[in-house]
């Protein structure tokens, strides 16, 4: 029987199956020997530990020094009410400056109305309880709103290899299921195809792209103190040797 790749090629990994001889088996016993590919999953859904405030702060003037300083000055009161909620400066990450004109059109020309300076500052968060707190000292220190709130995981790694266990686990399971209903038996393993096909990420919330007066408290309060789980899945394509159920055929010399 024709042995076929697996559906994903990303990565394939060919092992050797436990127990084959190291020589070329005989036309004979191949006669024997089948094929059979399974892919395996596996899921798990974790609560985030750890969540990222992304707020915006905006100011338009026609002089451009006086822009900039209008969204350096709520950075820095933004900082220095951070210190008092117990939050680490490293936690706090102010993105560069971007500044540009602002022009309007009359009668086909293009007027110069001013220029506006425009400056995001990330916040860290473990404790989702001071994120509401936060929030309300970036709109104190003059920022206009909160651009995005996302939950995530500090570390993944052990929910990625939990995961990936379970795709293995779950290989293991449907070829063993298959060979029992199709009165074959295993072989070992001709080939592993696995291309890192793990999919996680941060969770964004409802507050994305919304000015903070404009947000019900209530609901805002239940987003953040109520985030959903982190979703994490992966997968492996496996393909079995098995014993096609027909008896090898020798011929007679």
């Amino acid at each position: 029987m024709k042995l076929f790749p697996s559906k994903k090629s990303v990565a394939s990994l060919v092992i050797a199956a436990a127990g084959m001889a190291a020589t070329v088996a005989p036309a004979s016993s191949l006669a024997a020997i089948g094929s059979l590919s399974v892919t395996g999953t596996g899921q798990m859904a974790v609560q985030p530990d750890t969540a990222v405030v992304r707020l915006t702060v905006e100011k338009t003037d026609p002089i451009p020094a006086v822009a900039r300083a209008g969204v350096e000055k709520p950075v820095a009161s933004l900082y220095d009410g951070i210190k008092k909620l117990e939050i680490k400066k490293d936690q706090v990450k102010a993105e560069n400056i971007s500044l540009y004109p602002q022009y309007h059109y009359t009668e086909g020309k293009r007027i110069l109305q001013g220029y506006t300076a425009r400056r995001v500052v990330n916040v860290n968060i473990d404790d989702f309880t001071l994120i509401p707190k936060v929030i309300d000292l970036a709109m104190d220190s003059g920022f206009n709103g909160v651009e995005s709130l996302n939950y995530d995981l500090r570390d993944k790694s052990a929910v990625r290899k939990k995961v990936r266990e379970l795709a293995v686990l779950d290989a293991t399971e449907k070829a063993g299921a298959l060979a029992d209903g199709f009165k074959v038996k295993l072989h070992g393993i001709n080939a592993i195809s696995y291309g890192n096909n793990d999919m996680d990420g941060a969770r964004p919330m409802l507050l994305k792209g919304m000015a903070l007066n404009a947000v019900d408290e209530a609901a805002q309060d239940k987003a953040i103190y109520e985030p959903e789980q982190l979703k994490f899945s992966d997968s492996v394509d496996v393909q079995f040797r098995i014993d096609d159920g027909f008896p090898s055929e020798k011929k007679d010399d």
